[in-house]
């Protein structure tokens, strides 16, 4: 069973930003301790190599991208009846670097991120067709959904950061106010010698990672700046909330500590505060960065306003870098990436309507 606490992690501009000020009761994370409930599938089993994204489909099956053995594996919720999609290759039906995923009771829909496509299968693992995407992309920033189309993050170019792609590969719109004017030319060595300051470049801070609610709006999670926004379909902006929280200040140490030992300005080591994004009905579910850390903590975000809600904290399981949901059995599934292996944790309620 989860143990629960109070956990008051939110700063004073969050506080007011989420319409709590003065002497009112300040909000505040009920954090959870979840038990790991199984491992799913470890890398003995031969099965796994890297898995890049998680997706849960019809009957609590589980699919995963995985970068490394280039195929989408899909098990039974306990790990059972393991088949493969897809394999590697250019050719129909098969991957280079398969990314991210989306599933529905018709299909799966698979980002290739070396050769800029979307593949589709239909419910069965059959190879359906497939579109170049029609634009550059940033290279993790990439979220299907079941309808075939790319939440694509763009780094900030055309004054967006997000842009919107259709099922032919066409932009359909994009959205999101940059934090800063895009750099289009990088200066390693410089962005090194910034880094050892303890500043995060300009080069960076547009960097997102987006997700589908199944109402068409996107949830955009920066990778460099402690915030999170909510934009409807339409692409207009529906609320902004800063994000605090210890996880996020080791995120930060590790960068400048890793960038400022290397001394090669050529390798720069990525900040990445938010490491997977995931909307489940009235409620967003933000993966932090925990490489550094002990455990693994997922926040919890009202998606309506973006109010804290809840702080789960995964005991032993640092560096998670992928996780899902299946809301109908309650149930949270973690990759870790450096282990090669999925587990699941106990979750209870969660909120329906996921894309």
């Amino acid at each position: 069973m989860s143990q629960i606490r109070i956990a008051f992690l939110a700063t004073p501009a969050l506080l007011t930003a989420c319409g709590f000020a003065g002497d009112r009761a300040s909000p505040a994370f009920v954090e959870e301790t979840l038990a790991v409930a199984d491992t799913v599938v470890t890398t003995e089993s031969a099965l796994i190599g890297y898995a890049t994204d998680l997706a849960v489909g019809p009957g609590g099956r589980l699919y995963l991208t995985d970068a490394r053995l280039s195929h989408v594996l899909t098990v039974g919720p306990g790990g059972e009846d393991p088949r493969t999609i897809g394999r590697e290759g250019s050719g129909p039906g098969e991957f280079a670097t398969p990314w991210s995923l989306a599933v529905s009771g018709d299909g799966v829909w698979v980002f290739d991120m070396r050769h800029g496509r979307v593949l589709e299968f239909d419910a069965a693992g059959g190879y359906v067709g497939s579109y170049v995407v029609g634009e550059p992309t940033a290279m993790t920033g990439i979220a299907p959904n079941a309808r075939g189309e790319l939440a694509a993050a763009t780094g900030g170019r055309d004054s967006a950061l997000v842009a919107v792609l259709g099922a032919d590969g066409e932009r359909l719109r994009a959205f999101g106010e940059p934090v800063v004017p895009p750099v289009t030319m990088w200066d390693f060595t410089s962005i090194k010698d910034r880094i050892r300051r303890g500043e995060v470049p300009a080069e960076f801070r547009n960097s997102v990672r987006p997700a589908w609610a199944a109402d068409g709006s996107v949830v955009v999670a920066f990778d460099t700046e402690r915030e999170v926004r909510r934009y409807g379909p339409d692409g207009a902006l529906v609320w902004a909330r800063p994000l605090e929280d210890p996880a996020l200040e080791a995120a930060r140490a590790e960068f400048v500590r890793a960038n400022t030992e290397d001394p090669d300005p050529t390798r720069l080591a990525p900040l990445r505060y938010v490491r997977d994004v995931f909307v489940a009905g009235d409620e967003v579910w933000l993966l932090l960065d925990t490489t550094t850390l002990n455990d693994g903590v997922v926040l919890v975000l009202d998606a309506t306003d973006g109010a804290p809600r809840r702080r789960l904290v995964l005991p032993g399981l640092p560096g998670g870098n992928a996780f899902a949901l299946d809301a109908e059995r309650g149930r949270l599934y973690l990759a870790v990436g450096d282990e090669a292996m999925v587990v699941v944790a106990e979750v209870g309620a969660v909120s329906e309507g996921t894309e």
